[in-house]
This record gives C-alpha cells, sequence and structure tokens, in this order.
C-alpha cells in the first residue's frame, strides 16, 4: 500500500461501518463522524446588518473576541480527519479572518479531508487560493446582492469592485486546473425584502464570473429593527422574481436552488421599495431603470492582471501537489495511522461476516426505509469551547473534547438516546420537518457495504 492510500483506506472503512449501522440498527458498532464543523472563530470582518452575530455593533464587538485555542483546534483535527471526509471552518464567522488559517489548512492537507468553505469573499488572497483550492471540495461565497448599491448595504464593510475582483481570481484559477482538482464554486444568498428584485441580476452576475451555482435562502429576522426584511412580508414579489431568475438560469445555464414560491399568491413585480424597519430604506429613482441590464458593465477590474495571477497560482498549486513528500511530514502520526487503519480494517471485516447473511436475507427484502438526517449521522459541531453538538440548530451538548475524545462522545450514551429521540415518534421540534430530513431504503446502500 502506498503512504497515499492510508488516508483514503481509513474514510471508505468509516463510511462502510456507517452504512453498517444504518443497515443494522446496531448502536453497539463504532464509528467517526464523516463530516466535522470547526466554530474555530466567530469574528468577522463585516457588518452585515441582518447577521444575528454580528449586525449589531455590540454583539460584534463580543464575537470577534471569540476564537477556538489553537491546541483544542488541532486535537480534534487530528483525531477526526483521518476518517472524516469533509470539515469546515467556522458556522457563525469569517474563514478567511480566522487566526493562522492557511498555516491550519497546510497541516490538514495530508489527511484528505475535503474543506467546504463559506466566505464573504473579501479577503481572498494569492496565497490563501494557493493553499485553500487544493484541499476545498465546494467553496461558497455569500453574496447579498449584484448591483454596488445592494451589495454594500447588505455586506456593509464590503467595496464591490475588490469583491469582484476577488471571484474573478477565484473562477480564472480554477479554469485552469484540471478538472479533479476544481472544487464546486457557488454563490449563496441570503433573500429578503431589500434584495429580492436582484435575484435575477444575481444569476446573471454569476454567470459572468464564471459561477455555476446559486441558492438562495430566506433571512432569518433576528433585529426587530430589520423586521419588514422578512420574506413573508413580500410573498407577490418574491414569486415574481422566483420566476423571472428561473428563467434567466435556464437561460444561461446556471444551476439555481431557490425556496419554492408561495402557493395560492398571485405573482406582482410590483410594490413598495425600501421604507422604515428594511437595509434599504430608500432607493434611487433610476434604480428600475438600471437594474436590468448586463452587470459586466458595472465590473470594472484589470482582466490582464487577474489573468496572469491566476497563471502564477494555478502553477503553484500544480507544484506543490507534486511535490507528494511534504504532505507527509510526521512519519510517527503516519505510522500510528497505518496501524489504526489495518485494524479498522479487521474490525469491519469480522462485522460484516456476522451481518452480512441477516442483511441480504432479512433486512433487503423487507426494504423498510430508515429515518435519516445526514447532520446527525455524519457530522459533528465543535464550539469554541469544546462543546460537541448534533447539529447546527440546536446547541445541546453531547460531551465536551476538552475532558473526552470525539470517539467516546460520538460512540457514547448522550448521543445514542438523541438518535433514539430523533428515531421516536416525538423527536425535537426543531427536527420535524426539518431540509436535513430525509428516508434511506437498505437496498439502495447495500452495495456500499460490500468489498473491495
Amino acid at each position: 500500500m502506498n503512504l497515499s492510500d492510508i488516508y483514503p483506506e481509513m474514510k471508505k472503512i468509516n463510511r462502510r461501518l456507517g452504512i453498517l449501522k444504518i443497515l443494522t440498527g446496531d448502536s453497539t458498532i463504532q464509528t467517526m463522524p464523516r463530516g466535522v464543523s470547526f466554530q474555530n472563530t466567530l469574528a468577522c470582518n463585516l457588518r452585515c446588518p441582518h447577521c444575528q452575530t454580528h449586525g449589531v455593533e455590540e454583539d460584534r464587538k463580543y464575537n470577534n473576541r471569540i476564537h477556538m485555542p489553537d491546541n483544542l483546534l488541532k486535537t480534534v483535527a487530528h483525531e477526526v480527519l483521518p476518517t472524516a471526509d469533509e470539515y469546515l471552518f467556522t458556522v457563525s464567522g469569517e474563514p478567511l479572518a480566522a487566526p493562522r488559517f492557511t498555516q491550519l489548512m497546510q497541516e490538514f492537507l495530508p489527511y484528505d479531508a475535503q474543506v467546504e468553505l463559506h466566505t464573504n469573499g473579501t479577503l481572498i488572497t494569492p496565497e490563501i487560493l494557493t493553499i485553500l483550492i487544493p484541499s476545498a471540495k465546494g467553496i461558497h461565497v455569500s453574496i447579498d446582492g449584484a448591483t454596488p448599491l445592494m451589495l454594500e448595504a447588505t455586506r456593509k464593510g464590503a467595496t464591490y469592485q475588490k469583491l469582484m475582483k476577488n471571484i474573478l481570481l477565484l473562477t480564472k484559477t480554477t479554469a485552469l486546473l484540471p478538472d479533479w482538482l476544481r472544487p464546486t464554486l457557488y454563490f449563496g444568498c441570503t433573500i429578503m425584502g431589500s434584495n429580492i428584485r436582484e435575484l435575477p441580476e444575481i444569476v446573471k452576475l454569476a454567470h459572468y464570473l464564471g459561477i455555476d451555482n446559486v441558492y438562495g435562502y430566506f433571512v432569518v429576522i433576528y433585529h426587530a429593527h430589520l423586521e419588514n426584511e422578512g420574506v413573508q412580508h413580500h410573498k407577490p414579489l418574491y414569486n415574481a422574481y422566483h420566476a423571472k431568475a428561473r428563467d434567466v438560469a435556464k437561460r444561461l445555464g446556471v444551476n439555481l436552488s431557490l425556496p419554492p414560491p408561495f402557493k395560492g399568491i398571485e405573482a406582482n413585480p410590483d410594490g413598495p421599495m425600501g421604507g422604515d424597519t428594511m437595509i434599504v430604506k430608500r432607493f434611487p429613482d433610476d434604480y428600475l431603470e438600471k437594474l436590468d441590464h448586463d452587470r459586466a458593465v458595472d465590473i470594472d477590474v484589470d482582466m490582464e492582471e487577474i489573468g496572469i495571477l491566476a497563471d502564477t497560482i494555478s502553477k503553484a498549486i500544480i507544484k506543490n501537489l507534486n511535490n507528494r513528500l511534504n504532505r507527509f511530514q510526521d512519519w510517527y502520526l503516519l505510522f500510528h495511522n497505518y496501524r489504526k487503519m489495518t485494524k479498522m480494517r479487521q474490525y469491519y471485516g469480522n462485522l460484516l461476516g456476522k451481518n452480512l447473511m441477516i442483511i441480504k436475507n432479512t433486512i433487503i427484502p423487507k426494504n423498510e426505509p430508515v429515518k435519516y438526517c445526514n447532520s446527525l449521522f455524519e457530522r459533528i459541531y465543535v464550539s469554541p469551547n469544546g462543546d460537541i453538538t448534533p447539529c447546527c440548530y440546536i446547541y445541546q451538548p453531547l460531551g465536551n473534547v476538552t475532558g473526552q475524545t470525539v470517539s467516546d462522545i460520538w460512540n457514547g450514551p448522550l448521543y445514542k438516546a438523541f438518535i433514539n429521540k430523533f428515531w421516536s415518534i416525538e423527536p425535537l421540534k426543531a427536527c420535524i420537518d426539518c431540509h436535513n430530513l430525509s428516508e434511506i431504503k437498505p437496498e439502495k446502500i447495500y452495495n456500499k457495504i460490500l468489498w473491495p
């Protein structure tokens, strides 16, 4: 076995153990999370008015001081990432604002776990892209406006032209890389009263910049002074621009995912603009006239400079990846995980032999669907103080890594009790109709447990 195969093999076995656990319902099967979300910092360089943690200056000052201690972050990472498929930096802050971001990315690179990065895009640099892209599964740029007016109003502290330059550097760099090395690029949009009319323009902007995927979600109102931003106050308007955005996406070949239109509400593109308890209280008189045009007109960057920078970054990425020996600096740790991998392989082989006939002869023929949540069954969330929670929507600590290992928590009694509650006829309110909720039929996943 090559050194580069150790961590992919550990991840493969861990995935199979998780599937075997679902098929058999045997809670004693020892697995590890397939993903980990590090709330390694709550700091953010922007002051988005609708943000829960940074929308009010007092909250922003408080949260900008909160960081996960380095030793805690590394302890969890070194335990979880050898078997995890992916990880995420910060849920409520800006990951690129985290202390030592690039150093941490380099340290975690050997584990072959891919990062899903959600960023406001304003802190992107050539150095960051050189380190980030080789480990990235997806890069999500949060953008709530296609015009300078809307973007700078909803993303306080961002400069439109600087952000456009950063995004172009990202897309031009990835376009120069082989397909297997390209992360999927997304625009993520918070939909609110002020920016509903810009949904079609955000799709156009994404297409122009080289972003193929756009998704949106309704704003959650955390501050009373923004009450009228709630989309429930703009249902006819949303239905109208939902249809326009879909038409634009279809024409341009952009993958668009938006909340469905409101049922029983007639679409109407006309309606009040601005007003009290909204982010944009008054729009320019010519706003609507200027809105529906080629967004490229508003982008003023030196494309030759972008091209040269992108070429330099892409070549540096390839050079770094070709120097494979640099990925295995801690030989003791690698040997430790090799031994762990061989034990995992033996453990899984024994379990498969014990359960295979039961699965084939009993579970598959019945094919009864299993209630499933990818957050609960695949991922842990680590707060800055070390609390482990099962979901980003539910803050219910099930252990703390300052005194326990992740394995002990993940396979421990509190997690089992939470899962049993999830499977019961009276799950937590937050788990009812959650978008993460799904069902799995055994026959759909059966083949994934088989060797090789």
